[in-house]
């Protein structure tokens, strides 16, 4: 895949570049990241997140409790971090201490020193990059590739795509003051609606969790706003912290004041409150465009169905009804890889349904637990052969 650095407009409305069907901020050198697959070295402990376009350095308050777990830091320890930008890049509003963790950023700046690893030595590493050309993927994809020993870890954060676009337009302000001019909401909406980048990707990362489920793992949003410490401990678990380590615990400490800044945006009120309410204006600007248009967006939601991600399937078959997803609390653990299956559910038994204190995602086998009453007989059984006999002479 190659690229000649030009800059556009169209689509979207606002300056980028383009590498394949993919668009990069006009400060980055996509030719540089075209190859990065064969530039970037790996290494045992390297661990990456991905996030979303409408996603910032700026807006997601808890990134920095993402990276602390990530590198097994203290977030005070992680805050004291500085970078010095290299002069080409000196506009670029990102905290110092993430600049040198976006591979967007390294690719450009390739003299930009490493960031300091963890204590374990683990180094975090930020992107926006789908699977086809974030740098892991070559090791943690490609059966050629040598996977021995080799402890890289790719954690993918997604949710509902009509509120990843409304996410994203919300920034349109913030990108005409540092790119300048004026972006139209409805020019970048339908733009979006024709080819939605963020639900591309995250339907690539979805295929490759299936097919390597111990070094990619996708992370919904909503769970981190609807259950955090659920969510945090599940992205723990993936990345591979101890249990005796005393960052988890610290990170958990401090999530009150984390949501009550608000986890992926600064907001008024419930942050779910904003999710729910950009989903339903994406709802309302999608009945305002021409069938065509619409119908470009289902074919996008289409691809979500057949994933073998359940939670993918299931909220893309919601999307593309045009509902919004009441999310029952067992899919946040499920999704954590923390929950307890229904064992009703998996016989099609519950009389609980989305009530149900245990897991009912579609994805868990069904139970070889025998029913109550074969319980029941082979513990008479047992009990019987267990009888001690009565002395002879003794029995009637």
């Amino acid at each position: 895949m190659s690229a000649d650095e030009q800059v556009f407009t169209e689509p979207w409305g606002f300056p980028h570049k383009r590498l394949g069907p993919h668009r990069f901020a006009p400060f980055v050198s996509t030719n540089a990241i075209a190859v990065m697959k064969e530039t970037w070295k790996p290494r045992d402990g390297n661990r990456y997140l991905v996030i979303p376009q409408g996603f910032t350095a700026m807006d997601i308050g808890c990134l920095d409790a993402f990276v602390a777990l990530a590198e097994w830091k203290n977030i005070e320890r992680l805050e004291q971090e500085q970078c010095a930008n290299p002069s080409s890049l000196l506009q670029v509003p990102i905290p110092s201490r993430f600049f040198q963790r976006v591979l967007e950023m390294r690719a450009t700046a390739p003299e930009m020193d490493m960031p300091v690893a963890g204590p374990m030595g683990h180094s975090c590493f930020i992107s926006k990059l789908p699977p086809e050309l974030h740098p892991a993927v070559t090791h943690v994809a490609q059966e050629s590739a040598p996977s021995v020993g080799l402890d890289e870890r790719v954690a993918v954060f997604c949710g509902d795509p009509r509120y990843l676009i409304m996410k994203e337009m919300t920034l349109l302000p913030f990108i005409s003051r540092i790119f300048g001019g004026h972006v139209e909401p409805d020019h970048f909406v339908t733009a979006s609606m024709r080819h939605s980048q963020d639900l591309e990707s995250m339907v690539a990362w979805a295929r490759l969790e299936h097919l390597r489920p111990h070094q990619v793992r996708l992370f919904f949003a909503e769970d981190f706003v609807l259950e955090p410490e659920t969510a945090f401990r599940g992205l723990a678990r993936f990345l591979g912290i101890d249990h005796a380590c005393d960052v988890l615990p610290t990170i958990m400490h401090q999530l009150p004041q984390l949501c009550s800044k608000g986890l992926f945006q600064q907001c008024n009120g419930p942050e779910i409150e904003f999710i729910e309410h950009l989903t339903g204006r994406f709802e309302q600007e999608l009945a305002k465009l021409p069938m065509d248009i619409q119908r470009s967006w289902q074919d996008q939601v289409s691809n979500l169905i057949n994933l073998p991600n359940a939670r993918l399937s299931t909220l893309g078959r919601l999307v593309a009804a045009h509902e919004r997803w009441e999310l029952p609390r067992w899919w946040i653990a499920h999704c954590a890889q923390l929950c307890k299956p229904c064992t009703f559910a998996t016989r099609g038994l519950c009389r609980n349904g989305e009530l149900c204190g245990f897991c009912h995602a579609p994805d868990h086998q069904r139970s070889n637990r025998p029913s109550k009453k074969e319980r029941q007989r082979r513990d008479r059984r047992r009990q019987a052969m267990a009888r001690t006999p009565s002395p002879p002479g003794l029995s009637s």
